[in-house]
């Protein structure tokens, strides 16, 4: 696949290979990308010129020093791609062991519990974006509960006006190489694709619009 492996190996290099004989063309985009942002945001400036052989746990824990600001997510990524990577180098007699030790884990802070609005948040919600074209897409939100990447990709065809019923297929995306957004109908998970019932109102107001279009 013109990729060169050898003893010599940066870990750039090394990181390249295994992205590509290992993970692209077997996850979903969004997987991937989140894997090339965390591999280049993170892990090689810190790691990438250097030769595999050469790195020690020292520079791990370097590493890990590096994203100790940022959120326990972002660090366990950052541990598991590195990981993944040096298993790899010792699956190929490249080394003899990972640098990377049980011991280290990551740390940062968990995220924040998101609280639903209440039912007076909701109203003064609507009734602040009354009169704008944020009304409908707010109105549709509080309704399904589903989420905004997901509502912004729904199509005609997804609403069901005789059950008063929204099928989730797709959600919009925003890719770093394309601010506009694009349709992904590649969900994370199986039930990600779900049917979901709204209010007559809210299937009222999705039926005035459409008129509209």
């Amino acid at each position: 696949m013109g990729v060169a492996i050898s003893c010599k190996i940066t870990f750039s290099e090394l990181s390249d290979a295994w992205f590509i004989l290992y993970k692209k063309g077997k996850l979903h985009k969004r997987s991937e990308e989140t894997i090339r942002n965390t591999l280049t945001r993170y892990i090689i400036p810190v790691l990438g010129n250097m030769q595999v052989v050469d790195v020690k746990p020292i520079h791990i824990q370097q590493l890990m020093s590096s994203v100790k600001d940022y959120s326990k997510s972002t660090q366990k990524k950052v541990l598991q791609y590195t990981r993944a990577i040096f298993e790899v180098a010792v699956e190929n007699g490249m080394i003899p062991r990972t640098p990377i030790s049980k011991s280290i884990k990551a740390g940062g802070a968990e995220p924040c519990e998101k609280v639903p609005l209440t039912e007076a948040q909701s109203a003064a919600l609507l009734k602040a974006v009354e009169g704008t074209r944020a009304h409908l897409l707010v109105s549709v939100l509080l309704a399904s509960g589903i989420r905004i990447g997901e509502a912004l990709g729904l199509m005609w065809s997804d609403i069901d006006f005789e059950e008063g019923m929204i099928t989730v297929n797709r959600s919009i995306v925003y890719p770093e190489e394309n601010r506009l957004g694009e349709i992904n109908t590649e969900m994370k998970t199986e039930n990600a694709h779900r049917t979901i019932p709204i209010p007559w109102s809210v299937v009222e107001e999705l039926r005035r619009e459409e008129c509209k279009s």
